[in-house]
């Protein structure tokens, strides 16, 4: 199988998992009746998995880079941290597809931003007349998942 199509599938799937977990996580912060508290249990299992896994795959020798790491490079779990317990508290409240219709508008939005000034290692590509078409059409969407 070709490398590329393998990648598509792999952001296919890793997209249908978000509002499954998103809703999983929403449905513990009930069961736990605290969302923080679910989100704080979501990491926790989390973190054990990854543990596992890199037990598993010898992956920990890694570790022994830390000192070459920008500090900057360490916000990555407070963002998603801070993902993880956005989405708990707004499914209930917006329900899923408009939740993830304004985080999908966000993202692409960042992302937009992002690759055209090449931020984070990315390689420039600019923005476009083709690009911010496709950001328009996904706001007129969360416009009309909103309306109706």
């Amino acid at each position: 199988m070709n490398h590329s199509i393998l990648f598509i599938i792999i952001a296919i799937v890793a997209g249908v998992i978000l509002p499954i977990q998103a809703g999983i996580n929403s449905n513990l912060s009930k069961a736990l009746q605290n969302p923080i508290t679910g989100s704080l249990a979501s990491f926790i299992i989390g973190t054990i998995s990854i543990f596992l896994y890199a037990v598993f795959t010898k992956s920990l020798s890694h570790f022994q880079f830390i000192k070459n790491t920008n500090l900057i490079d360490w916000t990555g779990g407070i963002m998603g941290a801070f993902y993880v317990t956005s989405l708990i508290y707004l499914i209930p409240r917006l329900g899923s597809a408009l939740s993830f219709s304004l985080i999908l508008a966000g993202q692409m939005t960042m992302t937009l931003v992002i690759d055209h000034f090449g931020m984070m290692n990315t390689g420039v590509h600019p923005i476009n007349a083709y690009r911010i078409l496709g950001l328009t059409l996904i706001i007129a969407g969360v416009i009309i998942i909103r309306k109706f």
